[in-house]
């Protein structure tokens, strides 16, 4: 297997509904057609204002995960987050962390609330 495309860093844009879920997959392999592949699952829930959402990811396969993961949940800002329980920094929408498998978003506020 060559790990020629085994990503660094994983980017998963999250695109929450007003009830402030969402849900997407995605699948990663080695880019030639043969070998292990991952299949990666994310869920959001309570991404709304005055909530602390949660973010869980469940990956299943061979292809191994990247070093760093980074979520950026689209129209929200966090006070603070966790994965797995310890504290990783939050910048503006989007929070840079090592593979999960939860990953809370505390102090959730509209983008257009911080820009007031």
């Amino acid at each position: 297997m060559s790990l020629e495309h085994a990503p660094n860093r994983l980017t998963f844009h999250c695109w929450p509904t007003d009830r402030g879920d969402a849900d997407g997959i995605c699948i990663d392999d080695a880019g030639d057609g043969h070998g292990p592949r991952r299949r990666d699952t994310l869920r959001v829930r309570g991404a709304v204002a005055g909530e602390t959402a949660t973010v869980t990811w469940e990956h299943s396969g061979g292809f191994p995960l990247p070093e760093l993961v980074r979520v950026v949940v689209h129209g929200l800002v966090a006070e603070t987050a966790t994965a797995d329980g310890d504290p990783v920094a939050v910048t503006g929408s989007s929070v840079e962390c090592r593979p999960f498998s939860e990953l809370r978003l505390n102090g959730v506020r509209s983008r257009k609330e911080v820009r007031s």
